[in-house]
């Protein structure tokens, strides 16, 4: 039996994924998914975050989040673009919702497909046929009467219809005109098109008035603080060791508390023209719907974005950091290193690159046990696009899950294990992490 091919090339898309770019370069992806019913989940990303800031814009990549939900050109207040989901079946916070992270800002929609209203009104056109069944007999002793007033009126009848022939002449020539007319006000009225309005009113019509700037630092703030945990502190930590060397490490999604507070709408502004244009923007839809037809409202609310935005280009963002061929460490160096505190103080996470020999150490009361993590950096991946790319990703998953197996087997031979975690990991982008804990 001959072996399948591992040629590289490019892999295989599937068919049901439907994707484009419309004119003024703003991507799609679309997916009909019958599984659930009667749902549909609209998502925007904006190839934007935090790295995108400058030094005093830290923070103003997720603030604008939280901005474009405060009030558009439809929806002036916050208040209104509630009700209007609310109206739709979904909740503020539950079905939108949006994230900024490093590299992008992603708006979430999820609505039902179908109308309630609409299916009220089937209910009771419904109870309207029954009631017209129950009252037929009533209705018999009229009709000899009914039909005696037929015959009066057959004679006006036949004045009107020549009338109406020549009207219905050229109501069969402009047919299709009003056939293409419902159709499109028919689709306007849908769900998908009015969700998808909402997602362009956040991308390209945020207000950013000054009240709700005022009155929005509070919550982008009261997440500053509720975030600021130990466990955060150690993540910040390890992101300043391992990515020292990039702008990683210096921008935090979360931002600076000074930066949130000095932010004006005109800050805020100038970040929206700036970023927000249609090159950075990609629309998901994916759910029970008709593809070709979600295409179509895609291209009528979207295409009407020019390809020439308000304000200058952003500024390049450099990703580039150091590394260098891994160095070799000897157990008597990692002893001499590694710094268990014998005093029996305080506890540490431990971050040890093993591209430079650097290492770093986090303390703090709160910190229970002590983290020793392995760091080994290589370069940004490629976008996995490739058979060559996927084979490199499916090897990696491989070493790592047989390291893993090994260490977890040796730990139980023992009953006094010196360790009581370990994981190791391959993400795609940079670095490679191994982390015990003791």
């Amino acid at each position: 039996m001959q072996s399948p091919s591992l040629e590289d090339g490019p892999l295989a898309s599937w068919d049901r994924v439907l994707t484009g770019e419309l004119g003024n370069a703003i991507r799609y992806v679309v997916m009909a998914n019958k599984t659930p019913p009667n749902r549909v989940y609209a998502n925007a990303i904006v190839e934007i975050g935090s790295v995108n800031e400058q030094d005093n814009e830290q923070g103003l990549a997720h603030f604008l989040e939280h901005m474009v939900f405060q009030g558009t050109e439809q929806f002036p207040s916050s208040q209104m673009l509630r009700d209007l989901l609310a109206s739709w079946g979904m909740s503020f916070g539950g079905d939108a919702n949006a994230s900024t992270d490093y590299r992008q800002t992603c708006y979430t929609l999820e609505a039902p497909t179908a109308s309630t209203a609409g299916a009220q009104t089937d209910t009771e056109g419904e109870d309207t046929k029954l009631g017209k069944e129950d009252c037929m007999e009533d209705d018999q002793d009229d009709d000899d009467q009914e039909d005696q007033d037929q015959e009066d009126g057959d004679q006006e009848d036949d004045l009107e219809e020549e009338d109406n022939d020549e009207e219905d002449g050229e109501g069969k020539e402009n047919g299709h005109v009003d056939d293409h007319e419902k159709g499109e006000k028919g689709e306007e009225e849908s769900t998908l098109y009015r969700v998808l309005n909402v997602l362009h009113q956040l991308l390209f019509r945020a207000l950013i008035q000054q009240e709700s700037v005022d009155l929005e630092r509070g919550a982008v703030l009261g997440e500053l603080t509720e975030d600021n945990s130990v466990e955060y502190r150690t993540n910040v930590a390890n992101i300043q060791f391992v990515h020292r060397h990039n702008i990683l490490s210096r921008r935090f999604p979360i931002g600076l508390k000074s930066c949130i507070e000095a932010a004006q709408p005109p800050d805020l502004k100038h970040f929206y023209n700036t970023h927000y244009r249609p090159n950075n923007v990609v629309i998901f839809v994916v759910g029970d719907i008709d593809p070709q037809q979600c295409i179509s409202i895609i291209e009528k609310i979207f295409s009407s974005e020019s390809i020439d935005p308000i304000g200058p280009p952003p500024p390049p963002i450099d990703h580039s950091f150091a590394v260098t061929s891994p160095i070799k460490l000897l157990a008597e160096d990692l002893e001499r290193q590694i710094d268990l505190d014998p005093e029996g103080g305080i506890s540490m996470v431990e971050f040890i690159d093993l591209n430079e020999g650097n290492y770093c150490e986090f303390r703090h009361e709160l910190i229970t046990t002590v983290d020793v993590d392995f760091i080994l950096l290589y370069p940004l991946s490629e976008p996995c696009t490739r058979v060559s790319h996927f084979r490199s990703f499916i090897i990696d998953s491989i070493i790592e899950q047989s390291f893993d197996d090994r260490i977890f087997a040796l730990k139980s031979l023992f009953s006094d294990s010196p360790f009581v975690r370990f994981a190791s990991f391959f993400p795609l982008l940079s670095p490679s992490l191994f982390s015990c804990c003791v």
